[in-house]
């Protein structure tokens, strides 16, 4: 056995040793978790697609409870490091939140647009400004037709397996 741990030589009671094994896997074990709640989390904030980046910005982790908030803001670089600073302390045995409150991201991830779009969106920038886009396509949306959470959820186990290999050798 590679990792079998010679007890008589160290001279400590069995308890002791066992602790000490317990407090090293657990505390890498946390590094495991948490390093897969971020990229999952990010996962899902960059997966949002983005008109005017509202969908992409009103994405909060929470521990605990999950959040309310509506913003205005249209940064999606401030939603990634939000979920950075959400997991900085014990992520093991907590219960974590993302949400996003605006009223169209269902539709964003499980489809639900006017099957015959007329106009589009307006374009607001670019090239195209001022035209109008057709951004659906039978429902859903052209960036994300899959969803964004859904994916990102779905990659989770292995993700999360990965990160264990990765911390705990």
């Amino acid at each position: 056995m590679a990792n079998a741990i010679p007890i008589k030589h160290l001279g400590r009671s069995l308890e002791y040793v066992l602790g000490k094994i317990d407090k090293n896997t657990i505390m890498k074990s946390e590094k495991a978790v948490r390093a897969t709640f971020i990229a999952t989390a990010q996962e899902i904030i960059v997966r949002t697609p983005v008109d005017t980046g509202r969908a992409r910005a009103n994405w909060f982790v929470t521990k605990s409870t999950p959040s309310s908030e509506v913003t205005s803001s249209t940064n999606g670089n401030y939603a990634k490091a939000e979920a950075r600073t959400a997991f900085k302390d014990n992520v093991l045995g907590e219960t974590f939140y993302i949400s996003n409150n605006l009223p169209y991201i269902g539709v964003l991830e499980f489809g639900g647009y006017p099957k015959s779009v007329k106009k589009g969106s307006r374009n607001r920038k670019g090239k195209r400004k001022g035209r109008y886009s057709k951004r659906s396509k039978n429902g859903f949306s052209k960036k994300a037709p899959n969803g964004m959470v859904r994916i990102a959820l779905s990659k989770f186990d292995d993700r999360l397996k990965k990160s264990l290999k990765r911390y705990i050798k």
